[in-house]
């Protein structure tokens, strides 16, 4: 925007040689770079959330394999204790401060497993909003960084449209023939510079959907993970709600 257009050279007449001009061919590149950029910092981003998304899948599937080892653990106590239960006719008062102490430590692990995941929702949600606000923050500076860079290099193409204006002002008539033909190369080179960078950002954008299609597939393998955790939390429930019904009939 602070780029300043570069007149097409004139005939005797004053008319423009060409319906372009060098500096829109600039623009029309520098605005691909800049576009690219931003596409990189993208691919960067998703990029990062990938590997997170992934380190709390394996951190999830090992929890989950935790809670199942202490189930059978759980499943193989019960097991021992009804067989105990079965050759034990005497110590009923110490069965049952025995049994209300295992109630207490169940309902215990039950509330600690609630509290931890809860806790893991909360570090997760704060991690997410702080990672936003960082990401807002470079981006607020990146934009910044590129203003100023195109306003000095605005003032640095304004100097040198006026410095050239001059000399073609001076040396019109003896070398228009020849800046004209100088003119159109630099134009051919730019809009291939042009169509070589706006290739670059097709190939980027094709990398960013899948890239975004594959972090889609993560988050629900992430949300698979957390209902294996859930549905191992259950079925431990499930089983300690079965000892305390096997436990109250065996007192009957």
């Amino acid at each position: 925007g602070n780029d300043v257009d570069v007149s097409a050279s004139h005939d005797n007449s004053g008319q423009p040689i060409e319906g372009r001009s060098l500096g829109q061919a600039k623009n029309q590149r520098k605005q691909v770079d800049q576009d690219a950029q931003l596409l990189a910092n993208r691919i960067a981003l998703l990029r990062q959330e990938e590997a997170r998304t992934r380190k709390k899948i394996e951190e999830t599937k090992k929890r989950v394999d935790d809670i199942m080892d202490t189930k059978k653990k759980n499943e193989e106590r019960i097991r021992r204790k009804q067989e105990f239960r079965a050759n034990q006719e005497k110590g009923v008062a110490q069965n049952k401060e025995a049994i209300s102490r295992i109630r207490q430590q169940r309902q215990q692990g039950r509330e600690n497993a609630k509290n931890a995941i809860q806790a893991a929702k909360r570090e997760d949600c704060n991690h997410l909003k702080a990672q936003r606000r960082d990401n807002e923050e470079r981006k607020r500076e990146h934009i910044h960084r590129v203003q100023q860079e195109n306003a000095i290099k605005g003032k640095i193409i304004r100097d040198q449209v006026k410095m050239s204006q001059q000399r073609i002002k001076q040396h019109k008539l003896a070398k228009q023939e020849n800046f004209k033909k100088s003119y159109e190369n630099r134009i051919a080179e730019e809009e291939l510079m042009k169509a070589q960078k706006e290739k670059e950002v097709m190939e980027m954008e094709m990398l960013e959907m899948e890239l975004i299609k594959q972090l889609q597939n993560t988050q629900m393998i992430q949300k698979s993970a957390y209902e294996d955790l859930e549905n191992a939390l259950q079925s431990k429930s499930f089983s300690q709600a079965k000892d305390n019904i096997d436990g109250g009939q065996s007192k009957s």
